[in-house]
């Protein structure tokens, strides 16, 4: 039986937690791309980053947490905005990074936060 997720906001203790969830992702993803950097090179550069991101277009990093282990996480833009030059600016809601550790897949958990991002977009009024 698989014990309950939780899903909340990330906050700096958690930052090793969120760095392996992420190195662990950039793991599986540089054999597809070749411009990845190594994931031993990602550090706290990389949060950092997601959360300039999330102070710029108004979002949040959430982290699922199952048996007080972090099993995955999600960062979500809520107000992003289409600058196209053919079309009408608009805002909209953006998955800027999303991730389950290797050992939790299968569980629901990417579902589960994607269902949360879209809860987040939902009452941001975001498309």
């Amino acid at each position: 039986m698989t014990s309950a997720l939780e899903i909340r906001e990330y906050n700096d203790s958690d930052e090793a937690d969120l760095v392996r969830l992420v190195r662990e992702l950039q793991a599986h993803e540089i054999a597809y791309y070749d411009r990845m950097v190594p994931p031993e090179e990602i550090a706290g550069w990389y949060i950092d980053d997601m959360r300039k991101d999330c102070r710029d277009h108004t979002g949040l990093i959430r982290i699922a947490w199952q048996a007080g282990l972090p099993v995955g996480y999600c960062a979500t833009m809520t107000r992003v905005l289409n600058e196209e030059v053919d079309e009408l600016p608009f805002h909209y809601a953006y998955v800027n990074d999303l991730a389950v550790a290797k050992s939790a897949r299968g569980q629901g958990i990417g579902k589960a936060l994607l269902e949360d991002a879209e809860a987040l977009a939902r009452a941001a009024n975001a498309k």
